[in-house]
């Protein structure tokens, strides 16, 4: 499979996710989107867009604040090398993710600004 990346976007950080079968599902890591503007004032700026590629077993997958993901309910399905585009940044904070499948799943991620 092909990306092409916006012209318009910076990567800031990349995370690899094993998404198991926590309860509510698996988030993002906010220390890993969230970057430091200004050392001197502590500013600090989130990112804005995610590429996320589910790499191994079937995942559901959800953005709505509140919802629980389950296994089998609540959340969009995503198989092996599929790819979701995540293009807020309240989407990436909402962002949980559960395997949907009796074994653990990766998802590899990387944030843009």
């Amino acid at each position: 499979m092909q990306y092409v990346l916006p012209s318009n976007v910076a990567p800031i950080g990349y995370e690899s996710i094993t998404v198991d079968s926590t309860a509510g599902g698996k988030s993002l890591t906010a220390a890993t989107y969230t970057v430091s503007i200004d050392s001197n004032t502590g500013l600090k700026k989130k990112a804005s867009r995610a590429l996320i590629s589910v790499e191994t077993q079937s995942v559901r997958w959800n953005v709505s604040p509140g919802v629980t993901v389950t296994d089998t309910t609540n959340g969009h399905l995503a198989a092996a090398l599929d790819s979701i585009w995540l293009t807020t940044t309240t989407q990436i904070e909402n962002f949980r993710a559960i395997r949907a499948t009796g074994s653990d799943g990766t998802i590899r991620v990387t944030y843009f600004l």
